[in-house]
């Protein structure tokens, strides 16, 4: 799911999304990532086809195998998704290219780079320009919940590992046309409330570009030499085997299976709107509730049947 602030091409993200493996986008359009993250997970609980939810940003791109996700036991309720960073396209998003992307580094591969000069220290927060920390997909009928940096919790709102699992990534910086550069990093400089994805040195450094009174040729001239940096020693690093490729889906739209059935869609959107503007406060990660008082809310608005969110409400917590 996709919270949209209304500074991106949400159909640019579903797409790319769909393309490598998400079988469906939920975008929300409003300003709460971890209420809205929390509401979709409750609410796709009575769709069977709905296994598991991944929480996405504008510019990320979910690297999904089914078959992973698949063989993991049924006892395992998060399925930690690594992060890679895209440094080089061709043309992003756009059938038949192929992404260059940042692994993380083990700390003598770090200490080659540190000794070249492409990193200022020997970690992963210097070689990666954005968040290093990958994202985690949770079970859509296990109360487990979304909380703030991508991190999830269990009921008593105790952060949970979510270690990576083989074969399911987040790619970031999937948007590395100039404009969605700036877009991006913009909307991120601007935030009131800072999180790991707001706080990176790349973010920060916009931020006082954006803050410093200057010019607006001098910004944009400044702006597009960040922006070229993170293009900069590819051929280095690909030689060095520090980077990895992200194909493009085989057949250029969708690896992922069959869109979910329409009626179920159609259901899943009036249940938002049944639930339009009340309280989220139980929507919190720490919450005894959980959402799942907004999920019978919505159940009861809507007359849809509750199918196999019995599981999920069943779970001990406030009915009122």
């Amino acid at each position: 799911m996709l919270t949209d602030d209304g500074s991106v091409d949400t159909g640019d993200v579903a797409r790319r999304n769909r393309a490598h493996g998400l079988d469906h986008v939920v975008v929300v359009r409003g300003t709460e990532p971890v209420a809205d993250a929390n509401l979709v997970r409750v609410l796709l609980a009575p769709f069977a086809w709905a296994r598991w939810v991944v929480r996405v940003g504008p510019d990320d791109t979910a690297l999904v195998d089914h078959g992973v996700l698949d063989a993991l036991p049924a006892e395992r309720q998060v399925a930690g998704l690594g992060a890679l960073e895209a440094v080089a396209h061709d043309a992003a998003g756009e059938p038949g290219t192929t992404t260059w992307a940042k692994r993380p580094l083990e700390r003598p591969e770090l200490l080659v780079l540190l000794a070249l000069g492409l990193v200022g220290r020997p970690n992963n927060r210097s070689w990666f320009r954005g968040p290093v920390k990958g994202t985690p997909a949770v079970r859509v009928r296990a109360d487990v919940r979304l909380g703030g940096g991508h991190k999830p919790h269990g009921p008593d709102g105790a952060a949970l590992a979510a270690p990576p699992v083989p074969g399911l990534a987040v790619l970031r910086g999937a948007g590395a046309a100039y404009d969605d550069f700036v877009r991006e990093r913009t909307v991120l400089a601007r935030r009131t409330t800072r999180d790991d994805a707001a706080s990176t040195p790349e973010v920060n450094a916009v931020r006082a570009l954006l803050g410093a009174g200057l010019p607006d040729d001098v910004v944009a001239d400044y702006l597009h030499r960040l922006h070229r940096l993170r293009f900069e020693d590819v051929e280095q690093a690909r030689e060095l085997g520090f980077l990895v490729e992200v194909p493009p889906p085989a057949d250029g739209t969708t690896t992922s299976r069959p869109a979910p059935p329409a009626a179920d869609l159609e259901a899943l959107a009036a249940m938002l709107d049944a639930v339009r503007g009340l309280s989220r406060a139980d929507l919190a990660p720490d919450h005894p509730d959980g959402g799942r008082t907004l999920l019978r809310t919505a159940l009861e608005r809507t007359g849809l049947d509750v199918g196999p969110a019995a599981d999920l409400l069943a779970l001990a917590g406030p009915r009122s």
